[in-house]
């Protein structure tokens, strides 16, 4: 049998890419609880059945199964293939009962989605709507073909993209992220940060800091939910929670900036669009990087301090190969949910994986490892509008930071953004009154990959002695 063609990083990837993309998925304005809340309040018992079904895909992530008498958790599989058996007679073994036992999860968690999907068109046509898909996406305040955003990111990012899929194990090296953070003064930290875009933020952060509206909670869990939640009367509570210190440092300044909009806009949105809200967040984190970078060198020495910075960096915009690859494959199956099988969705992820150049690096015969790995993308399944609305904020955002770098003040551009009402509009056109490139201006995006993927794999070069790709 042949062995599996995988470099170390790589057979961290695809369990490491779960872990960071659960994570950075649940990081929310709190709107999206409130929706969650309102569609599963809907009387509809399509809806109903759908998040039934959906709640059983989500429980199957811990799925294990059994090899000479052991059992693993199936999400941890490679990993400890890889850790503990690269080399030995057990390698090609254990591989094969872990493609088998992944290819029968994504049979039966197949056959659970395409019942699903069929539920969820239903409802979305009581709503008026052609698909779930087109539903979906206009709950996030997307349109429902979100070809032109996918086209966009594809052309404008694709070292970037493909960085990210392909070095997606930040979580295990070389930093033990523990006992290095100081959680309570990281917050003075974080508000003068935030300070130098606007006096204003430095008090906001300070008075959220010594409050009682700030909660901050270290989790052992696979999800974790962290959150701003608007209550009325100017009331607004934020939930930090984190596995460890690095991942809380990027939780906390992405949180802070949905806080500061909650805080600063003089009157409630009156649309729901979730790209602007997550431009909100990424940008104001990422127009910090500098200071963060500065911050991580100060308190560890070298290597460790860029890869902190790293870690920082691709946590941030780590769920962009996502928007390209799930979005496709959900389009697909979402879109016209008879023409599968369950056993289709493996082979279907898998073309999808090549199709955008996301070789993982499996033989021939280990291929569908990486098609079955579409059951990890479970967490978007029920809002792929979601998914959507964080592509174009992650693009928006890293337009600003690449702006920054130039030399070009994005600080007036970014404020300006943040303290706005998110006015009854369309989205297109409150971009434009706010100075963000449309997705045809190519000459806006020229030259974005460069930078950013420029960024990142000097970092990498600098903690790996390596090149990325």
């Amino acid at each position: 049998m042949e062995s599996l063609l995988w470099q170390w990083n790589h057979g961290m990837r695809r369990g490491l890419c779960l872990f960071l993309a659960l994570t950075f998925v649940l990081c929310s304005s709190g709107i999206w609880e409130r929706q969650v809340q309102a569609e599963t309040a809907a009387p509809e018992a399509e809806w109903q059945q759908a998040m039934a079904l959906l709640d059983e895909i989500e429980a199957d992530r811990e799925r294990t199964f059994t090899y000479q008498g052991e059992t693993f958790l199936l999400r941890e599989g490679l990993t400890h293939a890889n850790t503990f058996l690269r080399g030995t007679d057990d390698y090609d073994p254990f591989c094969t009962a872990l493609m088998e036992a992944q290819l029968a999860q994504s049979a039966e968690m197949g056959e659970l989605f395409l019942k699903a999907a069929k539920l969820l068109n239903a409802y979305a046509v009581k709503q008026g709507y052609d698909n779930y898909l087109a539903y979906s996406a206009s709950q996030y305040g997307m349109p429902g073909d979100i070809s032109q955003l996918s086209q966009r990111i594809a052309q404008s990012l694709p070292m970037t993209v493909r960085f990210l899929y392909m070095r997606g194990g930040w979580l295990l090296k070389p930093v033990e992220a523990e006992g290095i953070i100081d959680i309570p003064a990281f917050w003075s930290q974080a508000a003068r940060m935030y300070g130098k875009l606007s006096p204003e933020y430095q008090e906001l952060v300070e008075e959220l800091a010594a409050g009682d509206k700030l909660v901050v909670q270290k989790v052992d869990a696979l999800t974790v939910n962290s959150e701003v939640v608007f209550s009325g009367m100017n009331m607004v509570h934020v939930l930090v929670s984190y596995r460890d210190e690095l991942e809380f440092t990027m939780m906390a300044m992405h949180e802070l900036g949905h806080y500061l909009h909650w805080k600063c806009v003089p009157e409630p949105d009156a649309s729901a669009y979730y790209s602007i809200i997550e431009t909100h967040s990424t940008a104001g984190a990422l127009l910090c990087a500098k200071d963060m970078e500065v911050y991580f060198r100060q308190l560890l020495d070298g290597q460790d301090g860029a890869f902190a910075t790293l870690r920082y960096l691709t946590e941030l915009i780590q769920n962009l190969p996502g928007v390209l690859m799930c979005y496709s494959f959900l389009q697909d199956v979402l879109t016209d949910p008879d023409a599968y099988e369950p056993e289709d969705l493996a082979p279907l992820y898998l073309e999808k994986s090549l199709a955008f150049g996301f070789d993982g690096g499996f033989s021939q015969a280990y291929q569908l490892m990486q098609g079955a790995s579409w059951t990890s993308e479970a967490v978007w399944l029920g809002k792929p509008g979601y998914l959507a609305a964080y592509g174009q904020g992650y693009l928006h955002s890293l337009w600003m930071w690449y702006q920054q770098a130039q030399g070009i003040d994005m600080t007036v551009a970014y404020n300006r953004l943040l303290q706005t009402a998110i006015p009854d509009l369309p989205l297109e056109m409150f971009c434009r009154q706010m100075g963000l490139p449309g997705l045809t201006d190519d000459e806006a995006f020229e030259g974005l990959d460069d930078f950013v993927y420029g960024t990142l794999s000097d970092l990498y070069r600098e903690v790996y002695q390596e090149d990325p790709l």
